[in-house]
């Protein structure tokens, strides 16, 4: 339905698709869902490689994404995950189911986004023996990447496996300092 969409519909720029089924592109061919107008799209996904396939450079002027991904995890795919997504200004990204893959999949689709202006996250992930995040660590991870960021609205809900039950929380005003010390 959503490649019949974009073929029959030439002009349109602004699309909301978001079924109670969601989209799947593995079985695609890569000359489906090819958009030159569409600058907005409002979109609920299977896996995070539908969302890869929709930036692989088949909607050209897509500005604004906002989509939800019901699970993030490793990639069964060859889709090109290198190449900068210059003309992205804004992306909000939601999925409820956690995941392992916030390092691997995540982080290096937002570091391919030099600007974006807005971006919203809502993620649950799971790490290893390993911290909570905190403003340093997404400033590290992508933030810096982004010069032309002016707003970023997050809720990352962090599950630690740990063989040690030691527990530091950042508080609110933690994250928000590590912030405002970088300006």
């Amino acid at each position: 339905m959503f490649a019949l969409i974009l073929s029959i519909s030439k002009c349109l720029i602004d699309l909301t698709f978001t079924e109670r089924i969601r989209i799947s592109f593995s079985n695609l061919p890569s000359t489906s869902c090819v958009s030159s107008t569409l600058t907005k799209l409002t979109i609920n996904v299977n896996t995070f490689d539908d969302c890869l396939y929709l930036l692989d450079g088949r909607l050209q002027h897509l500005s604004i994404l906002i989509i939800d991904i019901a699970e993030i995890s490793d990639s069964s795919s060859n889709i090109d995950n290198t190449k900068n997504l210059p003309k992205l200004k804004c992306l909000t990204l939601t999925s409820q189911w956690y995941t392992y893959f916030y390092n691997d999949r995540i982080v290096s689709l937002l570091r391919r986004m030099l600007n974006l202006e807005e971006l919203t996250l809502f993620l649950s992930i799971i790490r290893n023996e390993s911290t909570y995040m905190d403003g340093t660590q997404l400033h590290n991870d992508f933030l810096i990447n982004m010069p032309r960021l002016n707003k970023f609205i997050f809720s990352i809900h962090t599950y630690i496996i740990s063989d040690r039950i030691e527990i530091d929380l950042p508080s609110k005003n933690d994250i928000l300092n590590s912030f405002l010390e970088r300006g």
